[in-house]
């Protein structure tokens, strides 16, 4: 049976303003939807029970536009977090500190690091361990769906002291 199908087109936003991995990640996202979406325009009278390349154009036009659509979507939730210590010092040997997230859905996942180990150390949940007397600076990125962009921390930098 032939279908005759008409032009469709992606009109979602992909863009936003963006550097390193997440702008790396935004543009294979938009070519990869771009050339899905040329491949689908191109068709014109389609026969979709025997045609299985023209099911694989489908299929991919579809799976691009999903990532984009949960791309922007992490985007979107990613402008709502908010992430930060109380403090910006530790004075007891060998205390902690533990990070803040708000706003974040479960599904999120981060990454942090120490800018100064030697100082204070920092796990996987962001927690700051002092090791000796002085300053770190605590960097972070948060993913979900392909999107990766750096957090904003408040009171990033923590120093040290009464370290033994």
């Amino acid at each position: 049976m032939k279908t005759s199908v008409g032009r469709s087109r992606y009109t979602g936003s992909t863009t936003k303003a963006a550097s390193g991995t997440n702008k790396t990640a935004a543009d294979t996202a938009k070519t990869n939807a771009d050339n899905a979406i040329a491949n689908w325009e191109t068709l014109s009278e389609l026969d979709f029970d025997t045609d299985t390349s023209v099911a694989a154009k489908k299929a991919a036009y579809d799976a691009a536009v999903g990532k984009i659509d949960a791309y922007n979507a992490a985007a979107t939730e990613f402008a709502a977090i908010t992430a930060g210590y109380a403090s910006n010092t530790i004075t007891t040997d060998g205390g902690t500190l533990a990070i803040t997230i708000t706003n974040a859905a479960t599904d999120w996942t981060y990454a942090f690091q120490s800018s100064t180990p030697a100082n204070g150390t920092v796990d996987g949940d962001g927690t700051v361990t002092a090791v000796a007397d002085g300053p770190t600076t605590i960097s972070g990125t948060a993913k979900k769906a392909g999107y990766v962009d750096d957090l904003t921390i408040t009171n990033a930098t923590i120093t040290m002291s009464n370290q033994t």
